[in-house]
């Protein structure tokens, strides 16, 4: 997004910056409806108020599976002087 020139502001909101998203990385649409799972644990893991209780093993293979897709998505988008290094 900062590279585009999108500004986020200061927030945990998955879904947001997804939409946010969206203008510069259409191929981000596909993520939109996971996205608010996500923000659940964004939040929770900042502030030790819990939210949803415990995670199952099924519920963190899941977040974890949509942030891989979007992180993937985003990273695959990058010019290649954006990229980290290939190990």
């Amino acid at each position: 997004m900062t590279f585009h020139g999108v500004r986020a502001g200061k927030t945990h909101d998955v879904s947001n910056l997804l939409k946010l998203s969206l203008s510069v990385l259409p191929a981000l649409e596909q993520s939109k409806e996971h996205a608010s799972i996500l923000t659940g644990y964004a939040v929770d893991s900042r502030y030790p108020v819990p939210q949803y209780g415990d995670v199952s093993k099924e519920e963190a293979v899941e977040a974890v599976e949509i942030a891989r897709q979007i992180f993937e998505c985003v990273l695959n988008t990058l010019p290649d002087i954006a990229k980290p290094p290939q190990e």
